[in-house]
């Protein structure tokens, strides 16, 4: 069990709407900016993606004691100083899916990379988040 179980929000939660703007514009400009990371998408694209994940990240900010990471391309610090990612998937129940396998393969697989927990959070149709699971990526 986790402090997390059972929680459910949305976007309407937030308490600080401007601060979750500046974040989803200011990394949604970044990976526009990165062929590598843009992948051929439009800005519009990336912005509606980055949204989705701000807004897991920014509830765990005002509500949790998480704070914005001081490293590019790490999402969040937990109140314990832990480097965390967090994702948010549509349709999202389970922490099997393929997508989040695909993504701790590839966090474990580079070196540098610092996170040691993924926060998965899953969002339906009406745009609530759930929390799904706390998996840790490393030691």
């Amino acid at each position: 069990m986790t402090i997390f179980d059972g929680i459910v929000f949305s976007e309407e939660d937030l308490k600080d709407k401007e601060r979750l703007e500046m974040m989803v514009e200011s990394e949604s400009v970044r990976i526009y900016q990165s062929d590598e990371a843009r992948k051929g998408r439009s800005l519009e694209d990336i912005r509606n993606k980055v949204r989705q994940g701000k807004i897991a990240e920014l509830y765990l900010i005002e509500n949790y004691g998480y704070s914005e990471s001081d490293i590019m391309w790490h999402d969040l610090i937990d109140p314990m100083g832990d480097y965390t990612e967090v994702k948010a998937y549509s349709g999202l129940w389970d922490e099997h899916a393929p997508q989040v396998t695909r993504d701790l393969k590839r966090y474990r697989a580079i070196s540098k990379f610092k996170s040691k927990w993924y926060l998965l959070f899953s969002v339906d149709k009406r745009n609530f988040y759930k929390f799904i699971a706390k998996i840790k990526i490393k030691d």
